[in-house]
């Protein structure tokens, strides 16, 4: 009888520690996907101001190359400062989600 309370015992046990573990892991897979998500987002707000500044910089060509006629270069112009604008915020909203990450010293998006 002893033996079999022993050995009830340790099943419990074991499967006490068990459910313990999995919940441990659960929780720091859970943190794990959750961090995932945010990298993805800061890193697609990254590549989003990159082609916007990618843009930017098309406009000021056109505003080298196209110019010389006044309507040409206000219209560039516009659209030049439009993408300065753009590239700005979405440097500003990188720069809050690697700040939430943690990762905003090592990125130095304020000296760009």
């Amino acid at each position: 009888f002893i033996l079999i309370a022993i050995s009830l015992l340790a099943l419990a046990g074991i499967g006490i520690f068990s459910y313990y573990q999995a919940s441990r892991l659960n929780d720091a897979l859970t943190d794990a996907i959750s961090r995932h998500e945010s990298v993805v987002e800061t890193v697609d707000k990254a590549r989003g101001a990159q082609v916007r500044f990618k843009t930017q910089v098309q406009e000021w060509k056109n505003i080298l190359l196209r110019g010389k006629d006044a309507e040409a270069f206000a219209k560039h112009l516009k659209s030049f400062n439009e993408e300065e604008k753009a590239v700005i915020e979405r440097l500003h909203q990188v720069q809050t989600s690697a700040e939430k990450l943690g990762i905003a010293g090592r990125l130095q998006i304020e000296s760009v």
